[in-house]
């Protein structure tokens, strides 16, 4: 976390306000770019080569190779195939000069294809370690790779930028999978219709994958065309903030909770302890950083980028709102992966996407960031509920002191919206419920790690 904001605050310093929301729109366009090209793959391989290990050992060469050497000619052909539309997108968004160097964020695209389908291989086989290792040093790396654009013009130092984080994953989820155990030769061609198979395994969730990535995309060029790039770069500003703080969380979670979902699927009382477990443990973790953020907002933003981007505070407070739920939507669609419901997951996303594109646009027409943050926050909280309502059919309830910490966490939330502008008192008094929630998931992780858990 603390790598991805210092590389964050980089940028803001070397490109501003409408550098930052362009740059928002390049990196988007290659997350959409390679979950469209990655075929949902990455999902479907660590839960399969999970099983394979317990249930078919000689699939798992077969499986390994599909998220190496398979993923890699499809994710080839799929990015040549990209280039251009990267090219058409960027310069009808009105940025002529840097689609010139559209092309090279197929290069992005690969990469991210393959450091994805990496991951899924070491959580196949519960390396969690190593998912970690190649996080941190791959976060570092990026940050190396993000100071060398200070000596580039802005067109290529805007895409090489965008390409540095998924590159940088990439050589470092390779560095780590050389530990993994040896496997034998397999050609291309069979490894690329192992990987085909397992894209047509994952070809509902692949699709539902794309939405939440491409309604990021839409929402960016939505609030691009309504108010200019200086307002998109604000917008850019605090969602790369929210999506720091609960993206670190999910990664650091999600390498293990596929494959344990996917073992338990049949074992509901399991599976349902598992995924409300995970919850609680999210809930705690996170409840000391969102309250951080609404009791010092302003602060926060001109620490991590600077004074020029204060009036994201006013999105970020209320962004924060809908975030105490994105990890729980984030955990349920994971188990309905794991149950392989993939309509269930695809009509969530869809509903996701339109509310979501709806209330921006509301908001983006009143030029209103506050009321942006709020139908971020409105959106997300819809999905909650349409997940929930999907995951009851399942048998699954969520204990109800889970409800009450969800309530309460946006409750204060709101709050501290409405009260620390105005009253210092709320300042203070929220930094104390901030602080005594960092002591309570401090104890939290200490218990666990004594229980060996």
């Amino acid at each position: 976390m603390a790598l991805g904001v210092a590389r964050t605050k980089l940028l803001a310093i070397f490109f501003g306000r409408s550098g930052l929301g362009l740059l928002g729109l390049l990196q988007s366009a290659v997350a959409t770019g390679t979950l469209i090209v990655g075929l949902g793959i990455d999902g479907v391989g660590a839960r399969e080569l999970a099983r394979a290990q317990s249930e078919t050992p000689e699939r798992v060469p077969l499986i390994r190779a599909g998220l190496s050497k398979g993923v890699l000619f499809i994710s080839s052909v799929g990015a040549i195939l990209a280039a251009p539309i990267l090219v058409v997108v960027v310069y009808r968004l009105g940025y002529h000069e840097e689609a010139l160097w559209a092309p090279l964020l197929s290069i992005g695209v690969v990469a991210g294809v393959m450091s994805a389908n990496g991951r899924a291989a070491l959580a196949g086989h519960a390396l969690v370690g190593g998912i970690a290792r190649s996080s941190i040093f791959g976060a570092a790396f990026a940050l190396f790779l993000v100071s060398v654009t200070f000596w580039m013009p802005m067109g290529p130092a805007l895409t090489f930028a965008a390409l540095s984080l998924p590159l940088a994953q990439w050589a470092l989820t390779a560095s780590v999978l050389r530990g993994l155990p040896r496997i034998p030769a397999v050609s291309v061609r069979v490894a690329v219709r192992e990987s085909l198979a397992l894209a047509r395994m994952a070809s509902v969730f692949a699709v539902a994958g794309i939405v939440p990535v491409l309604s990021q995309f839409l929402v960016r060029m939505l609030v691009g065309a309504k108010l200019g790039a200086e307002q998109l770069g604000l917008f850019q500003a605090s969602l790369a903030l929210t999506t720091t703080a609960v993206g670190v969380l999910a990664a650091s979670m999600g390498p293990s909770l596929l494959p344990r979902l996917a073992a338990q699927a049949e074992n509901h009382a399991q599976f349902n302890d598992t995924l409300v477990s995970q919850v609680t443990s999210y809930l705690a973790i996170f409840a000391p950083i969102l309250l951080t953020l609404e009791v010092v907002p302003d602060l926060v933003v001109r620490i991590l980028y600077s004074a020029d981007f204060t009036p994201a505070a006013d999105q970020l407070s209320w962004q924060m709102v809908g975030e105490v739920v994105r990890l729980p939507n984030w955990a349920m669609a994971t188990a309905l992966t794991a149950q392989r419901r993939g309509g269930s997951y695809l009509i969530v996303e869809s509903v996701s996407l339109m509310v979501t594109i709806v209330l921006v646009s509301i908001a983006a027409s009143l030029g209103s960031l506050p009321l942006m943050g709020c139908a971020l926050s409105v959106a997300s909280i819809i999905q909650f509920f349409v997940l929930s309502r999907m995951m009851t059919a399942t048998g699954f309830r969520w204990p109800t002191r889970v409800r009450v910490e969800i309530v309460v966490l946006m409750a204060v939330s709101i709050g501290l919206s409405f009260a620390v502008p105005h009253f210092l008192a709320a300042r203070v008094m929220g930094a104390v419920v901030a602080i005594a929630a960092g002591i309570r998931a401090a104890r939290m992780i200490l218990r666990s790690r004594q229980a060996g858990a």
